[in-house]
This record gives structure tokens, sequence and C-alpha cells, in this order.
């Protein structure tokens, strides 16, 4: 096995969420050939990195001793390197949009999935505007049955006297009962500003602050950019910050 395979090994480990990587490795062990590679194209994930994968797929064609076993151990192992070192505070370049084949970066849906799947006790989302996009809903329906604190801080409605056309709060509040949703009221602006901050972060311990609206075009098609933030004080203070505008009631309950 070459340098080059270790070093894609080690990227897809850093792009790809645990659970994808679990995935991945499992379905991988005891296959070679074209069964492998059926099998590694299953299981990256709609968002991967697709230039990437096609790397590792052409290594793999170039080197036949390589199999699905140890393929999959690479994998684990370069993931359990990946998850002490974000012990330590970790920072990973987000992207949407066009990719390059030099310069790796994760997805931002796969980093907004990671952080959901991720909140055992609470997770709190900000964005401008919100639709009800599949694979993140049915992440936030699965952290509603965890029984997570979920809380959301959208732009109203021109309506309500915001800057949005969609009403993003009646979206979510049908598929998410339980959650709480909050809004900025601005009560002595004679121009109310608009809630255009987009991050989202999980018990304090992993963050993503990103330019994407959580809208299905900015996590498909968009150029957007941001950061995955896993350990060390930036999602304590974000957290924090975030819960001390409600307990100061500069955003309130919708």
């Amino acid at each position: 096995m070459t340098n080059e395979f270790y070093e894609i090994v080690a990227q897809i480990a850093l792009e790809l969420s645990p659970n994808r990587i679990t995935a991945l490795s499992k379905a991988a062990i005891g296959l070679d050939g074209e069964d492998l590679t059926d099998a590694i194209m299953d299981n990256c994930g709609p968002n991967c990195n697709k230039k990437l994968f096609s790397k590792l797929l052409q290594v793999l064609q170039n080197d036949a001793s390589i199999t699905g076993t140890e393929l999959s151990s690479s994998l684990l192992a370069a993931h359990a390197v990946a998850s002490q070192t974000g012990r330590y505070g970790q920072q990973e370049l987000l992207w949407t949009g066009p990719a390059t084949a030099s310069v790796p970066v994760r997805q931002t849906e796969e980093a907004l999935l990671q952080v959901i799947r991720t909140a055992k006790k609470d997770l709190f989302i900000v964005s401008y505007v919100a639709y009800a996009i599949p694979n993140v809903m049915d992440a936030l329906q699965d952290a509603q049955e965890r029984n997570v604190i979920i809380n959301f801080l959208l732009e109203q409605t021109l309506e309500a006297g915001g800057k949005v056309s969609v009403d993003s709060i009646a979206i979510f509040k049908k598929k998410l009962p339980a959650a709480h949703f909050h809004i900025w009221q601005q009560p002595n602006a004679k121009v109310p500003a608009a809630v255009h901050a987009k991050c989202a972060v999980a018990d304090g311990e992993i963050a993503m602050i990103t330019s994407a609206n959580l809208t299905g075009k900015a996590m498909d098609e968009n150029m957007e950019i941001g950061l995955l933030l896993t350990g060390g004080s930036v999602p304590k203070q974000l957290s924090a910050h975030l819960h001390a505008l409600i307990t100061e009631k500069i955003i309130v309950e919708a």
C-alpha cells in the first residue's frame, strides 16, 4: 500500500461523519474488486467529495493487493486518530459548491448532520430562513426522540415584522412539536435588524458556523463556506451566548 492510499483514507476520515465512516467500514469488510467499488460508492453518502473518492477508487484499481478489510481497518484507525485530535479542539473547513481535486473539504450538510446526530442533551440552531430538508429533518426528529432539547432562533416573516416571506417557524413546528422556537424582538428599533447568523451547536462540544441558510439550495448548490469546530472553547462560548440571549430575554419564544 502506498502513501497516497493512506493520505486519501486520512482525508476521508476527516471529511465524513462518524456514522458514515462506520457504515463504509462495515460495508467494505471482505470485499474486493467491483464488489468493493460498489460498496464504497453506495456508502460514501450523497454529498461526499466525489473527486476524493474517485482518487481512492483509482488507487484501489492500481493496487489489487488492497482489500476491503484493509480499507476498513485503515478508515477506522484514521477516524480514531482524528477523534483523539478533536478532543483538544479541531477546526475543519466547510464548503458547498464547486470542488477542487487538490483541497479536500467537508460538505456543509454532512457537517450539520454530524452536529445534530452528536447532540445528547442540547441543540441550538440559528438561521435566517429554514426549509424542511429531508435528511436534516430526519436527524432532528431522531434527536427529538432522544429527548434532546432543541432550540431554534429564526427570522420572522414580513407579516410579523421580519424580513423573510417563508414562515420557517410554522414549517418546523409541525415536524418538531417539542422544539422551542425563538424570535428577536426589537420594540424600540425604528428599522428592525435581521437574524442573519447561521450556526448550530450541540452540548457546547461541537459547533458549525456557516454562511449557509438551512435550505436545500444552500446545502447542495450555492457557494457557501463555514467551519466545523470540535472541542475547544468556541462551542462552549457559542452555546453559552445563545442561551444567555434567552435568559436575558433578548430573544423570546415565538
